[in-house]
Parts: structure tokens; sequence; C-alpha cells
């Protein structure tokens, strides 16, 4: 079929597939869609939605796709990925293929392996059901400025969502609404974040006189907690564009008590940094409703450098803790390796004494996996 057949949003679901599949899956799934819709204006919400609801379904299950077209002697092409999707139903396509439990859940047999090396097959089989799920949407309500119940009544009758009994400052929204284009969001009234990712950032401890070092602050989701309580939050990060991202959002909720700052600039704040703390790169199994690609491509070896890198970072960071301070390691982790494992090692390596740990599970509603450490120093 010639592209200019092909119906309109058949046509561009096509061509973002193929753009993440000719990357190499390098550049994650939710930059892929964010920067071909930037850069296709014609595309109307109702397009945007359905291109994206179709893309995620296809990344959801793309090792089962693979393997269906691979058994019925087809390309796995992004034209015959959107095809099947679009023509076939998925769902009876999967009850009634003899495939292995990995390929059904299009996770890797490395990953599958590793989780059922720690977890019990009956949260095994949920997490792989749950991997197939779209990631519940929740914000961060700046309550400086507004209350959540206050921000859902100026929504009311547009947008959806329940304020959070446990989590400060929560809202957790019924559906994925556009809501970066509000003039609340411009006005720096909330954030998206994760609920699992408020809850451990608001249990970082820190007083009004700290001076809090995000060693690995990325986009600063984190740091505009801790810039809520501290004295000064310095922001560092091996990704500049990350960081941009974190001072316009720092500055948009009115935050000015911070800093970006490089290695070179970061050297005056040795052993002057009451609490550090290393929101460390990972393999993200905690998020994979967030970035399912990740389900089918973390292998044994992936993790073995994710883990070596981590304790790479903790000694990096560890000099700028003062005395009696706290460094604070967190991943967005459900394997051992990288949490409860690193935890011993750290205590074993540096002597330091475990002050909280906490482990938040994924299930359906709830945020994504992570896990925290509070280290006194």
């Amino acid at each position: 079929m010639s592209t200019i057949m092909v119906p309109f949003r058949a046509y561009h679901l096509q061509r973002v597939l193929r753009e993440f599949i000719e990357a190499s899956f390098l550049s994650p799934s939710d930059q892929v869609l964010a920067w071909y819709f930037k850069n296709n204006k014609s595309l109307g919400s109702k397009d945007r939605k359905f291109i994206s609801e179709c893309f995620y379904l296809i990344i959801r299950n793309f090792r089962f796709l693979k393997y269906y077209l691979k058994e019925t002697n087809q390309r796995c092409s992004s034209e015959n990925l959107v095809s099947l999707i679009l023509e076939k139903d998925l769902k009876t396509l999967k009850e009634d293929s003899p495939c292995s439990q990995a390929i059904y859940y299009s996770v890797s047999d490395d990953f599958l392996s590793l989780l059922k090396d720690c977890y019990p097959e009956e949260y095994v089989r949920q997490c792989l059901a749950l991997f197939q799920e779209e990631a519940p949407t929740s914000i961060r309500v700046n309550t400086k400025k507004i209350s959540p119940k206050e921000l859902l009544h100026r929504w009311e009758g547009r947008f959806v969502g329940e304020v959070s009994s446990s989590i400060p400052g929560a809202i957790r929204l019924v559906e994925r609404y556009p809501l970066q284009r509000t003039k609340e969001f411009n006005e720096g009234l909330f954030e998206f974040q994760d609920l699992s990712s408020q809850k451990v950032s608001q249990e970082v401890p820190i007083t009004a006189s700290d001076v809090v070092l995000d060693y690995c602050a990325g986009a600063g989701g984190k740091s505009l907690v801790f810039a809520e309580k501290a004295s000064l939050i310095l922001l560092h990060d091996i990704r500049k564009v990350a960081l941009r991202q974190a001072q316009k959002r720092l500055l948009r909720s009115g935050n000015t008590n911070f800093s970006i700052v490089n290695r070179k600039t970061l050297n005056k704040y040795t052993k002057r940094c009451h609490v550090v703390v290393i929101d460390a790169p990972c393999s993200g199994s905690g998020t994979f409703r967030r970035h399912p690609e990740g389900k089918w491509l973390l292998s044994s070896k992936k993790l073995s450098l994710w883990v070596t890198l981590q304790r790479k970072i903790v000694n990096e960071a560890r000099q700028f803790v003062c005395s009696s301070g706290r460094l604070v390691y967190i991943t967005c982790s459900l394997l051992p390796q990288e949490n409860e494992e690193q935890k011993k090692f750290f205590v074993k390596t540096f002597g330091w004494e475990v002050e909280k740990e906490t482990k938040l599970l994924p299930t359906t509603g709830s945020g994504d996996g992570m896990y925290s450490v509070i280290f006194k120093v």
C-alpha cells in the first residue's frame, strides 16, 4: 500500500514507530513520541491521543508482536505492526499462542528470571500483568501557591482527580489530560510527579538551614520538593539539557534558593552539604508501565553495568557530605541487586548507619516501584 493511501492516523503511527525502531531503541519511547508531536503540528488532540495509545500498545507488546509476525512469515516492520494491532484482536492472538511466558508478556528472559529469583510467583504474575497497563497520572501541587482542593475546584467540569490521603500535596488524575497547556501549569501551581517519587522525596530529612546536593538531579522533579524545605539546593547532573529543564521548573514554581553546579564549581562544597541525594541511574524496572520498552531490553549484563555505575556515583558524591550529614540513595528499581544488596555494600564499605529504608512495589493504581535508603554518614 502506498503511503498516501494509508489513513491519516495510521500513517503517522507508522512514522513515529519507524523512528523509534530505526533509532535502535536508544531514545526513550516517550521522548520519541514527544519530539514527533512537536514536529507535526497538524495533529489534533484526538489524533495525538489515538496515536499515543496505539504506539504504547505496540511497545508494551512488542516482543509478542514480533514473535507473531515471525510465526506468520511476516517482517517486523512498522507497517506490519500497525496493521496487526488495528486489524486483529490482540487478546485473542495471545490466548491462542503457544509462546513462552516472557514472550506473552513481552519481557526479556533475563528480566523474568530476575523477578522470579526475588519475588513470589503470585507477585511476579501480578507484576507482569501490571506492566501491560498504562501508568497512572499524578501531579504535585505547589502548596505555597494553592491547595490541592482549590486546584481541583478550578478544574471542575474539565479535569477529574482525587487528593491523596497519604501524600501531602499529591493528586491522582483519573486519566491523562493535556495539563501542560493550562494557565495553572504556566503559573507554577503544580508539576507532574509520580506518587512514589513524591513520597520518597518528602521522606528526605531536610531542615530550613540545610544545604542539599541533588547529585543526579535530572529534570529536577525531586529538587522541587527539596527546595520547599532547604536553605539552598545544588543541582548537579551530567545531562545539561535536563538541568536546563530543572531550572525552568524551579523558576516557574517560584523557587530561587537553588544553584546549577558543574563538577568544578561543586568542589568548593566538599564536606559542606548536610544532605546529598543520589537518585541513581538504574534499570528503571519500577517504571516499566511508563517506559515499557525497558522490560524487553533489560539484560543481566546491563544490570551489572548499572550496579557498577551506582557504586561509582556514590563513591564520588560521598565526599560532599558534611560531618554527621546524610546520604540518600534512591532508585526506581524492583531488583535487590540495585537496592538491598547495594545498601549492604555501602554499609560494609563505608561503615554507614541505615536511618530509614523504604521500598514501594507497584500495584494497580499506585505509583512507580521505588527504593530509598537514608544513611547517616
